[in-house]
This record gives C-alpha cells, structure tokens and sequence, in this order.
C-alpha cells in the first residue's frame, strides 16, 4: 500500500532526481519517473518490479541449486517471495547482487563492481555484498571461526558499539537511532532457529564441504551462514532493523539446503527430503498465518482483463 501511494501520488521532476544522494534510492525513483512519464499504471509500476526481481531470483537458482524444486519451494517457505512485496527497493537490490554474486564466482571483477554499484542506486545496503569476493573458503574453514567470533563480539558489546552503528547507516544516507536499533522487539527464537538450523548441520558435514572445494558452493554457503549471523545480530537488537538486514541473504538459504541434503547418504535422501518439507511447511503456515496475522489480511487482487485493459492510472 505504501509503494501504491507513493507511486500514484509522485510528483518528482529531474531537477530533485538530481539531488538525490546514495540513501534516497536514486535509481529506485528515477525508475519510477520513467514508468510515471510513460503512464504506466500503479499495477504496471509493480509488476515490473515483479518481474526484475524474481525472474532474476529464478534464474539464479535455476543455474547454482542442485535441486531446482526444493529450491522454489524454500522461496516460497522462506518468504523470500513474500518479503517481495513489502520491500520492493530492497529485493531488486538484492536482485542486482546476485548478478553481481554470479560474476564473482566467475572472477569478473569489473562486472561485478558495476551491478554493486547499480544495486546500491536502488538500496544501498546493497553494498554489505562486497563482502562476496572474500567468502570463497570452504566452509567451517579457519575463516568461518574469525566471522563467528566477529559476530558474537558484535552481539555482546551491541550496546557499546552502537555509535559506530548509527555512523556507518548515516554514511550511507540511512538515519536510525538508538531506539530504532535496539529499542523494539528481538527477532522470533523460532525464526532464528530456522536460519540456523542448516547452519549447524554443515558444520556436522564440513569435511564433505572440504573435500569438494566448489567455489559456487562455498560462496552460498558462506552466505548462508552469513544470513545466519545477521539473524543473530537481531536477536540482539531489533527485529525491524536487523531481522531486514538479514533478508539480504535469505535466499541463500534456498539454494544452502539442498547442498546438504547432496551430503546424505542416498538411503536417508527421501526421508530427510521429506522432513525438510514437512518443517519448511509448518514455518510457512506459523510465519504468515500466525506470527503476522495471516497472509490474506488486507491483501487484494484484480482479475488480468482489468490490468490489460483498465484504466491507465489509478
């Protein structure tokens, strides 16, 4: 609804286009001045949203996921689709990097440096993915246990650390304060536990991670894990803020999951398949249909003979 306002309501000109710095999405509304100046509908506006972002989460686990079925049912599971829809800016951030992410599995520096810097016109925390290029270790290597203990010292002296905090989201155009940290609620243990939980399984199979030594995989995986930590982080500090942060890297999740269940042995595939499932499933029904409300709470849909051929703005 908010996007849908903003949108309708959008008044902009390219001369305050202009003065936009990094924190105001320059990218993200002058895509919108565009689509507005061609009288694209307010559906128009978010199906192309739609279709950037998810085609490009599709295509990137359609190339790296070792089990592309698993992997579109953990997007959906997840809510690494539904998060789509309440943070538009973000997710076609996170859409940029993950082409970003392909070229740096490939070594393609240079390439990989401009869908950062595209991605961060649209949200700049984009930028937390230039961290990629250094996570091509295998995991629960000797590296896995300087960011695990980065992350604790970050989760213990929070509090502490929080001016630096606060600086470093100023610097990219981000105001939070104190509150806004770590004033609200602390992510759900039961969320955190979902991240963590093919975590903790790849470090009961890290020699297998060793052995095989793939850089596509041990970059998701590291992300993964990343996703993880982040997690952590809200647990100490607000959901609002950190739990968001996390999403950046959900998806690896998606793709982290059927790596480990390639680490089962054969006869126990079909049941730990099952139980993935079976879990996954129970998150998804707890997540939207009692941690926030219900999924179809205030949601709305419009039959496609009336977004081809309705109105040209709404």
């Amino acid at each position: 609804g908010t996007y849908r306002a903003a949108y309708i309501g959008m008044r902009t000109s390219i001369s305050q286009l202009m003065q936009l710095s990094l924190g105001d999405n320059p990218f993200f509304h002058f895509s919108n001045y565009i689509m507005k100046t061609l009288r694209f509908s307010v559906q128009s506006f978010l199906m192309v949203y739609a279709v950037i972002t998810v085609g490009i989460y599709i295509w990137f686990i359609r190339k790296y996921s070792r089990n592309f079925i698993l992997s579109i049912f953990l997007l959906f599971a997840l809510g690494v689709y539904t998060f789509t829809f309440a943070a538009i800016k973000q997710t076609v951030a996170v859409a940029f990097c993950l082409l970003a992410t392909d070229r740096a599995v490939e070594k393609k520096w240079i390439q990989f440096a401009i869908w950062i810097v595209i991605a961060s016109l649209f949200h700049p925390y984009a930028l937390m993915y230039l961290i990629v290029p250094f996570l091509s270790f295998a995991p629960w290597s000797k590296k896995t246990y300087y960011l695990l203990g980065g992350t604790l010292f970050i989760c213990l002296f929070m509090q502490t650390l929080i001016g630096t905090i606060v600086s470093i989201t100023s610097m990219v155009g981000e105001e939070y304060s104190q509150n806004s940290l770590f004033g609200g609620a602390s992510v759900n243990i039961f969320r955190l536990a979902v991240v963590w939980m093919p975590v903790l399984f790849t470090f009961l199979v890290k020699d297998t991670f060793k052995e095989n030594q793939d850089r596509s995989e041990n970059i998701i995986i590291n992300l993964m894990m990343i996703n993880a930590l982040v997690m952590l982080m809200a647990r100490f500090g607000t959901a609002l803020f950190w739990a968001r942060l996390a999403n950046y890297f959900l998806i690896f999740q998606t793709m982290g999951i059927p790596f480990i269940l390639r680490t089962v042995t054969k006869n126990s595939r079909t049941l730990f398949l099952m139980l993935i499932v079976i879990c996954y499933f129970a998150y998804f029904y707890y997540a939207d249909g009692v941690m926030f409300g219900g999924f179809d709470y205030n949601y709305s849909a419009m039959p496609l003979t009336d977004y081809l051929f309705g109105g040209i703005l709404d």
